[in-house]
C-alpha cells in the first residue's frame, strides 16, 4: 500500500498518527470494489457482471466510497502502527479525515499504546511475612466455632426470653408515623447485650410467646439508609417463638459421630492445620500486596486513557450496586467524589497490570491450557461436581478468561516471592473474639 505517515506521542501511552494514502491506492481500491458490486447487485436493464462503471457510480457510488475509505484507514492504520513499533491497547479514534475526489486521503489516529515500563528489578524489594504461628488458644477457639456450627435450637415455653435466647417474630420499624420497610416475618433476632440497638434487645428480655410489645430506640449511625442514622423509631414486634440455644459436648462419640475425625484429639490436629495454612494464606496475601505496592512505586508510568476510564466506569458501577443494595445509594452529590475514587483506583489497576504482563514478558510466564484444565478438575472435585458441569459453568458465565488471569498471576507472584527480599516477623498477639 502506498502511504506515507508520521506518528508523535501526546501522553505517555498514547500516540496520534498522521497518514496520507495516496490518490492511485484509493483508485485501485475502488477498481475493486466496482469489480466486486458488478457481479453482485441488481440494475434494471442490466445483467450482472455486465453493468457499465458509470451506471454503478451513478446508483453505488456513495456505498462503494464508504466502502473504500473504511478499507483503506483500517489497512493504513494497520501499517502505520506497526512500522512506528507501536503495540495499540485499544480501537483508534479517527478524526480530520479529509477524502476527496482524485486527492490523497488524509486523515488522523490516536489512540491508547502499550505503556514504556523499562528495565525491571526486584532484588531491592523488601516485604515483611507474618510467621504462621498457632497455640492452644487459637485451636479452642477453632473447636468453639466448630462447636457452634452444630448447635440446635430448642424452643421454649415455660420460660420468658433472656439474654442468649432467640426471638423468632415478626417485626416493623416505624418512623415519622410510617413503616421504613414492610413487615419482616419470622425474623429471627438474637437477645445479645453487644446488639447494635440495645433498646429494643432490653425491650424483649422478659417477654412470652404471643407477647405484642412496641418498643421506642435510637437506630445506629451506621444503619442501612443514612436518613435514618440516629433517629428515634418505633419497633412493633409479635413474638412468636422463643428458642434457645443448644451447644452439643465436644467428645470422642460426638467426634466420631461425624464421620470425619476418630477423636478430639484427631480433630485439635486438624484444626492445627487449617489455621496454619489460613495463616500461610494471609501471609502470602500480604506480601503480594506488598510487592504490588512497591512495583507501583518504582515503575512510574500514565496509565493508557481509554483503559482507565473504562475500568473507573466498571468501578463506579460496582459501587453504586452496592451501595444500591445498602440502601445508600440516594444521594447523587457524592457521585463526582466516588467517579474521582473510582478513577485513582482504576489507574492503579491498570497499571499494575502493565507492571505484572511485563514481568510476564520477561520471564516467558504463561498459563497452559492444561494447567487451566487441572485447576477446572480440582474445583470440580471441591464442589462435588462433574468435570464437564465446572467447565460448563466457566464458560457460560464468561468466567475462564479471569481464571486464567488469576493463574497467571499467581505464577508471577511465585516469581516475585523467590526474587525478593523477605524478612519474618511474629505475628501479633490474637484478638479476643473468633472471626472466621
Amino acid at each position: 500500500m502506498k502511504l506515507r505517515h508520521k506518528h508523535k506521542d501526546i501522553e505517555d501511552s498514547r500516540r496520534e498518527f498522521s497518514v496520507n494514502v495516496s490518490s492511485e491506492e484509493i483508485k485501485e481500491k475502488l477498481n475493486i470494489i466496482y469489480n466486486e458490486l458488478r457481479g453482485t447487485v441488481n440494475i434494471p436493464g442490466f445483467r450482472k457482471g455486465k453493468i457499465p462503471r458509470d451506471i454503478l457510480e451513478k446508483y453505488h457510488g456513495a456505498a462503494a466510497r464508504e466502502m473504500a475509505l473504511s478499507d483503506l484507514i483500517s489497512d493504513s492504520y494497520k501499517i502505520a502502527a506497526m512500522e512506528s513499533n507501536a503495540i495499540p491497547v485499544g480501537l483508534p479514534h479517527i478524526s480530520d479525515v479529509e477524502f476527496k475526489e482524485g486527492q490523497d486521503l488524509l486523515y488522523k489516529a490516536t489512540v491508547d499504546v502499550r505503556p514504556k515500563i523499562g528495565k525491571m528489578s526486584f532484588r531491592n524489594i523488601r516485604v515483611r511475612k507474618k510467621t504462621a504461628k498457632v497455640g492452644d488458644a487459637d485451636i479452642e477457639r477453632y473447636l468453639t466455632a466448630f462447636q457452634e456450627s452444630y448447635a440446635q435450637f430448642k424452643s421454649i415455653e415455660a420460660r420468658p426470653a433472656k439474654l442468649g435466647d432467640y426471638i423468632v417474630c415478626d417485626i416493623e420499624c416505624v418512623a415519622d408515623g410510617k413503616p421504613m420497610h414492610e413487615e419482616q416475618k419470622n425474623a429471627w433476632l438474637l437477645l445479645d447485650k453487644e446488639h447494635s440497638i440495645p433498646e429494643l434487645v432490653d425491650g424483649l428480655i422478659g417477654a412470652s410467646k404471643e407477647d405484642k410489645r412496641e418498643i421506642e430506640a435510637t437506630l445506629p449511625e451506621n444503619t442501612k439508609e443514612p436518613k435514618y442514622s440516629k433517629r428515634k423509631v418505633l419497633f412493633r414486634v409479635k413474638i412468636n417463638e422463643i428458642k434457645e440455644k443448644i451447644l452439643p459436648d465436644v467428645n470422642d462419640d460426638f467426634v466420631k459421630g461425624l464421620g470425619a475425625y476418630k477423636s478430639v484429639e484427631e480433630l485439635r490436629e486438624a484444626a492445627k492445620k487449617d489455621l496454619l495454612r489460613r495463616q500461610e494464606d494471609a501471609a502470602r496475601q500480604d506480601m503480594q500486596n506488598q510487592i504490588f505496592e512497591q512495583l507501583l512505586k518504582d515503575y512510574q508510568f500514565q496509565a493508557p486513557k481509554g483503559l482507565v476510564d473504562e475500568e473507573a466506569e466498571r468501578i463506579f458501577k460496582e459501587i453504586k450496586e452496592d451501595l444500591r443494595k445498602k440502601g445508600q445509594d440516594g444521594d447523587a452529590s457524592k457521585d463526582d467524589q466516588l467517579h474521582k475514587g473510582a478513577r485513582e483506583e482504576a489507574s492503579k489497576r491498570v497499571r499494575l497490570y502493565f507492571i505484572l504482563d511485563e514481568i510476564a514478558r520477561m520471564q516467558n510466564i504463561d498459563v497452559t491450557e492444561k494447567e487451566v484444565a487441572n485447576t477446572l478438575n480440582l474445583l470440580a472435585q471441591q464442589s462435588n461436581r462433574t468435570n464437564e458441569k465446572i467447565r460448563e459453568y466457566y464458560k457460560d458465565n464468561n468466567l475462564l478468561s479471569a481464571l486464567k488471569n488469576q493463574l497467571k498471576e499467581n505464577k508471577i507472584t511465585d516469581f516475585l516471592l523467590q526474587n525478593v527480599d523477605i524478612k519474618e516477623i511474629n505475628p501479633a498477639p490474637a484478638r479476643r473474639g473468633w472471626v472466621n
